[in-house]
This record gives structure tokens, C-alpha cells and sequence, in this order.
């Protein structure tokens, strides 16, 4: 079987379901959709704050991405209100995927105008 599924979406909607296609493997299958949604608001962030530099990777663009305004700006974006989206923070702090200043390298992904994501599925013995 070899199917093409396309899908229009906005640049959080985009990582939200990326989360989602991957929320059956670990680290991720732990988080609830709260979670989710705020992870989709961090990589959203990171990858709107790297725009700006000219090496995405430029580790001056973290105070920018975690600072105060960037928190409920994320807080918002993911629907939560701040002291929610603050313990959302702390478990995805506690698994590894986010630390105080950056996110693990894993999740920063910089979308363009067409992305494919491929899965390639073994049925059987």
C-alpha cells in the first residue's frame, strides 16, 4: 500500500499533528494533549524566533523564545492559561524535552511550504 495524504494546515496546526503522528513512541506517548499543545507552541516559536538569525541554531535565540512574553504568547497560542502552560513546562522539562533555556534538538524542526513525513510500516512475521 503507498498512500498520499495531503493536508493544508497553519504553521501550529502543522506541529501539532506532527506531535500527534508521533505520540505512539516514547517520550512523547507520555504527554497529554495539554502537553501536546504546548510543545506544538514551543517548536512553533523556535521556529518563527530562528527566522530571524541567520543560523536557526544561533543559541542567542533562546532568551528570546523562553522569555516572559514568549511564555504567554506559547501559553496562549496552545489555549492554556499561563499557570497551566507553566506545568505543562515542567513535565516536558522532567522527560527531557525541554531544559530551562532550550528545546532537545529532536523537536526543533523548521518547516518550509511543503513538508513530507514518511512512515514506513512492517505488518507481520
Amino acid at each position: 500500500m503507498n498512500q498520499t495524504i495531503r493536508l493544508k494546515c497553519d504553521r501550529f496546526s502543522f506541529f501539532r499533528m506532527y506531535l500527534r503522528l508521533l505520540s505512539n513512541g516514547k517520550p512523547l506517548s507520555d504527554l497529554r494533549n495539554k502537553e501536546i499543545d504546548a510543545l506544538a507552541a514551543i517548536m512553533e516559536r523556535n521556529d518563527i524566533i530562528a527566522s530571524d538569525f541567520k543560523d536557526p541554531e544561533d543559541p542567542k535565540k533562546w532568551s528570546l523564545v523562553f522569555s516572559y512574553e514568549g511564555k504567554q504568547m506559547m501559553a496562549e497560542r496552545s489555549g492554556q492559561p499561563e499557570a497551566s502552560f507553566a506545568n505543562s513546562l515542567t513535565s516536558l522539562r522532567k522527560i527531557g524535552i525541554v531544559d530551562d533555556i532550550t528545546l532537545n534538538p529532536t523537536f526543533r524542526i523548521y518547516p518550509k511550504d511543503i513538508n513530507e513525513l514518511k512512515f514506513v510500516f512492517h505488518v507481520g512475521g
